[in-house]
């Protein structure tokens, strides 16, 4: 149960953003998780690289002991430099256990067909509609922009989930790679019982530096541990001291 719900943290994670008028950066970037003050054993990377045919493929991979999670979307960008899934696949496994799902996107037909093992569905879809990692790239650009309405509407299956996120204040945080000037967002949700924030470096075109979800009384943190964005390791930095906060 741990490695599912670090999975489930990790599914949300934000990353590089996409600048105005120019295509996304590709980047590789790593994470480390703590339960408690316990590190995890364990590794989470993120990839973005550009296709020959122009699209692109963002993927994620992590294992945990027995647990596996690898998700992947590819998309182009609109006509407003805005992202436009084209497909969404999600495998993962514990113990001999594995799940299988995709979504793939007809922008001609308006209709998402999702499948997961043996169950299908068609949903219809709207311009702005993303995949459950997609969006991310999206909430990074929204960032980087200055946009404060920060929601998303995801495919899910035979549904479509808003992802809403409250900007909460600025930080500087410190981490592996040094003094960070952060933005915290707080995840929005019905209910009570799981809580979540990310901090968003600013200075790094967003990237998520660390994100904390609280749920049932667990405290779980994920941290950035190294990144490249368009082949370039990024450096130990001291923040400039303009964030509010500690």
């Amino acid at each position: 149960m741990k490695h599912l719900l670090l999975a489930s943290l990790f599914a949300i994670l934000p990353i590089t953003g996409i600048a105005a008028t120019q295509a996304p950066q590709t980047f590789e970037v790593s994470y480390s998780a703590t339960m408690g003050n316990v590190p995890v054993d364990g590794t989470a990377e993120r990839k973005l690289v550009k296709q020959p045919d122009g699209t692109w493929q963002l993927t994620f991979n992590a294992e945990m002991l027995f647990y596996s999670f690898s998700e992947q979307s590819r998309f182009k960008l609109d006509e407003n430099n805005r992202i436009q899934p084209i497909s969404y696949q999600l495998s993962k496994g514990a113990l001999g256990k594995n799940r299988q799902a995709s979504v793939n996107f007809d922008w001609k037909r308006k209709q998402a067909d999702s499948r997961e093992d043996n169950d299908q569905w068609a949903l219809a879809i709207q311009p702005g509609d993303l995949d459950k990692i997609s969006y991310q790239l999206q909430l990074q650009e929204d960032m980087r922009q200055g946009r404060k309405d920060l929601h998303y509407l995801v495919v899910n299956e035979d549904e479509r989930d808003d992802y809403q996120f409250l900007i909460e204040k600025e930080e500087i945080l410190q981490t592996l790679l040094g003094e960070i000037n952060t933005v915290r967002l707080k995840m929005q949700r019905n209910n009570n019982k799981r809580q979540t924030w990310i901090w968003l470096a600013k200075d790094w075109n967003y990237m998520l530096v660390k994100l904390r979800q609280v749920e049932k009384n667990k405290d779980y943190v994920i941290n950035l541990k190294s990144a490249s964005i368009d082949g370039k390791t990024l450096q130990p930095t001291i923040a400039r001291k303009n964030a509010s906060g500690t």
